[in-house]
């Protein structure tokens, strides 16, 4: 709350207690709106002298210059910055320049009381016809807040009522309805259900070991998380969801090539409430979500949010266990301390816990030749080659290991050997904010761990011919500083800022598969790594008139990168006791520094369309590979080396003057030097690695749309169009430089329609339908026919019923309405045997009721 010796304590007791109501009032009106329009002011002419400076400091300045009481909450006001005013002014007058482009409005209660609100979407009942039409959506993507559509980036926003109305539970459920994404969950090369891989016009990571970087970064209330495994989160209490699309190399964190994808949770709030959400759906899904928020005193509140999931699993192996299964815990505890107006520290505890039975992996081929399949089925001593396997029933016999243990479903596999996914993830954060007439400090400091423990079967059948076995631990440390400010004059607003990076992470791999003469070996790889990272960066953004803008931005990193392996094979009956050593690096280490830039024009074509042209540069570093099924050569850690890219985008933004159409396109083009990609090389047994495939272009075409035809009907949606192509490779890839990308749908596209009416009583019900389209996708960087997925269109549909003040909710949603079978992540491996994948869940239906206190 923004208070001053005469903004609060001078309050009559009426006064607060009319307050408290209509801040409450104003509370349960967020996603039905709120009407517009100025309000009288009681306040005759008065000399203003308020520079430009951060908003709540400026309105505590208007309250002194005019002698009215104010009132205004921190959230409301944060990152935002005031205009000037110098001159003669009514007091209202006055504030409605301080309050120009800030998205803000204010109202005049009783006793002549000032209370800054949120603009907001005129309610569909309105009498006016012409007063309806889209919301404002505020981000901060370029660390302060701003309208999306004067932020010249091609970013997605997904605020808490968009969210509720698509019926969204996990952050991958957002891929089809933003341009030119991709999430790929629970790998198949990993086992893990919490693990995700994310890919963001064109580029992401589908390995999930503790050497190798995402694409693309994922990012919690402003704080990096590393790793793969557990990064598909749940969207719990969240304020919103940004999705900036191409090279983020200046402002966030450690640099994504991709792009970043910022998860914002709603803070504390000054009004004790509570809210309770029961889900319950098909596979016996039951969920519950309580979100309590107590306020301790008039400068600490606090704030737990609690999720428990339930669901069985969709897939059976052959003990009878289901995969696929939701058997996960979540939990996020906030305080909130505002000692006066100047200050707030925010701190944030997070923990997940998962005990899932691993993914629900099932065969789309086996092959009985190759150079693991011969060693079970024709050498001496292999399993399949005891049991009464000959050449001539190869195919045809449940002896052998090969086709004819193919279950023909998407719902079975025949794999004995028992999968898992138990994750253990807990952080907090601290956030600290200080303002000034002169800018706005902001320190992040962060520490997050991650347990985890998994495994698979990927040969699918009762022979031991190739199973996994996974623990990581991962420990990492996080320190930004940032500083915002504009001159004097408004013409130059600048960020700048400090990042540290430190993490620690073990990774211990056990493989099963036979030797050459048929015997069941063990496999133990040993990783260690030890990564660190500095940077320092900045970005100003200069009014080089009053519709010309350019922005300039620049990140050097620092990064260092130590590893070390101990890998080897063994007989499964001593597995301590190496028979053949693959790798042994004792440490061994790599730097990085390299120097990003960013440059944007923008120009206001009219007071609602802004056009923006941009070329920006990305850096993701090098690593090691950790997986070996043969001797690396001298037995040392074989690296890999950075990515580079360099990007030209062009983009426009409209909204139509009677705030009915928004249309926002973008068009680029990006070039990849050492682009990284997953393969299965000869040289190293057909492991999976991480190699640089030299050179790549990838452009594209991203459209999207909001249309509110009439009061209460809304259309919005997507179109997108990605060409990906290899220009050269390195002579030692083995793919072809025709070969598609893995996971990169050339045309992406969707589309949602709602309508909501609104009763008398102000009760409303609200009825949606969404379709999404992906063009055929290949499932690897081979591009194996196996695991290619077709071309494919989802249809979905919620509706939503809302008590009058929205005290209690009833949603019902299906997903998958007509039941497509398509592949969500696959994997081939034809030297080991085996092509997998695992299959979207089908058609599903949930109810959810909620109750709000």
């Amino acid at each position: 709350m923004v208070s001053a010796h005469r903004w609060h304590t001078s309050l009559s007791r009426k006064n607060r207690r009319i307050l408290m109501r209509k801040m409450l009032d104003l509370h349960l009106a967020v996603g039905a709106g709120v009407l517009l329009g100025a309000l009288s002011t009681f306040a005759s002419a008065a000399n203003f002298s308020i520079p430009a400076q951060p908003l709540h400091s400026a309105l505590k300045i208007w309250s002194d210059q005019s002698g009215q009481q104010i009132f205004a909450t921190r959230t409301i006001t944060e990152n935002k910055t005031s205009h000037a005013v110098n001159g003669e002014f009514d007091d209202a007058e006055a504030l409605q320049q301080l309050l120009r482009d800030s998205l803000l409005n204010y109202k005049v209660l009783p006793g002549e009381l000032f209370v800054i609100t949120e603009q907001a979407t005129i309610s569909a009942r309105a009498h006016d016809e012409d007063s309806y039409g889209l919301e404002e959506v505020l981000i901060t993507a370029r660390r302060r807040s701003e309208n999306i559509q004067n932020t010249p980036i091609a970013v997605s926003a997904f605020t808490h009522e968009k969210l509720q109305r698509y019926g969204f539970d996990e952050l991958n459920d957002i891929a089809h309805s933003v341009p030119n994404l991709t999430f790929v969950p629970s790998p198949p090369i990993s086992g893990n259900s919490s693990a995700s891989a994310v890919f963001l016009r064109g580029i992401g990571q589908l390995d999930f070991t503790i050497n190798v970087d995402p694409g693309v970064g994922t990012y919690v209330d402003g704080v990096y998380l590393a790793r793969s495994v557990g990064s598909n989160l749940d969207l719990l209490d969240l304020e919103r969801i940004e999705v900036l699309r191409g090279p983020q190399g200046t402002l966030f964190g450690r640099n994504t090539t991709g792009g970043a994808v910022r998860l914002i949770s709603k803070t504390p709030e000054k009004q004790a409430s509570a809210d309770i959400a029961l889900t319950l759906g098909s596979d016996r899904r039951s969920d519950l979500k309580v979100v309590l928020n107590q306020p301790i005193n008039e400068q600490l509140y606090t704030k737990v949010s609690l999720l428990s999931r339930n669901r069985d699993g969709y897939v059976t192996d052959g003990s009878g266990a289901d995969l696929g299964d939701d058997d996960s815990n979540s939990l996020r505890w906030q305080w909130l301390w505002q000692p006066d107006d100047n200050f707030d520290a925010r701190l944030i505890f997070d923990w997940n816990r998962d005990r899932e039975n691993g993914s629900p992996n099932t065969p789309l081929n086996l092959f009985s030749r190759g150079q693991v399949p011969d060693r079970i089925n024709l050498a001496p001593y292999g399993e399949a080659k005891l049991a009464g396997c000959r050449p001539e029933t190869l195919n045809s016999s449940l002896a052998c290991f090969g086709p004819a243990w193919l279950q023909h479903s998407r719902s079975k596999t025949a794999s004995e050997f028992p999968a898992r996914s138990d994750n253990d993830v807990y952080g907090t954060s601290l956030t600290l904010t200080k303002t000034s007439p002169w800018g706005t400090l902001k320190s992040i400091t962060a520490w997050r761990e991650l347990e985890s423990d998994f495994q698979r079967d990927s040969d699918h059948t009762p022979f031991q011919l190739f199973a996994t076995i996974n623990q990581q631990q991962q420990r990492q440390f996080s320190q930004e500083f940032q500083i915002l400010g504009n001159s004097a004059d408004e013409q130059r607003r600048w960020v700048a800022g400090l990042y540290y990076f430190k993490e620690s992470a073990d990774e211990l791999t056990q493989v099963f598969l036979p030797d050459s003469q048929g015997r069941l070996t063990q496999g133990q790889f040993d990783n260690d790594a030890e990564n660190s990272n500095r940077a320092i960066y900045g970005e100003m953004t200069i009014d080089l008139s009053e519709k010309l803008h350019l922005t300039l931005g620049g990140r050097y990193t620092a990064e260092r990168k130590r590893y070390a392996s101990f890998q080897y094979f063994s007989d499964a009956n001593t597995p301590d006791t190496p028979t053949e050593i693959l790798v042994n690096e004792p440490g061994t280490t790599q730097r990085f520094e390299e120097f990003t830039s960013r440059l944007t024009v923008s120009m206001d074509l009219s007071e609602r369309t802004t056009a923006y042209a941009t070329y920006s540069e990305g850096f993701k570093s090098g690593g090691f590979n950790a997986r070996h099924l043969g001797q690396s050569p001298d037995l040392e850690a074989v690296p890999y080396e950075p990515e580079y890219v360099r990007q030209f985008e062009g983009g426009l933004k409209y909204t139509h003057p009677n705030q009915k159409i928004r249309l926002n396109a973008a068009a680029f083009n990006s070039r990849y030097k050492d682009i990284q990609i997953s393969t299965n090389p000869d040289f190293t047994h057909n492991a999976t690695i991480t190699q640089n495939a030299a050179e790549a272009e990838i452009s594209g075409v991203e459209t999207e749309f909001t249309l509110i035809p009439i009061q209460a009907w809304r259309i919005e949606g997507h179109i997108s169009y990605l060409n990906a192509r290899y220009q050269h490779l390195d002579d030692d890839v083995s793919i072809a430089s025709s070969n598609e990308f893995a996971w990169i749908p050339e045309w992406s596209a969707s589309i949602a329609t709602s309508y909501t009416w609104t009763f008398d009583n102000n009760a409303r019900l609200m009825a949606q339908i969404s379709g999404s389209y992906r063009s055929g996708t290949e499932g690897t960087a081979e591009n194996e026919a196996d695991v290619r997925q077709d071309s494919y269109a989802l249809a979905n549909s919620n509706i939503s019923y809302w008590s009058p003040a929205d005290i209690w909710s009833l949603s019902m949603s299906v997903e998958n309405i007509t039941d497509q079978h398509y592949l969500l992540s696959a994997n081939q491996n034809r030297a080991i045997g085996y092509a997998e994948g695992v299959y979207d869940r089908g058609r599903r239906w949930n109810l959810k009721i909620a109750r709000h206190f």
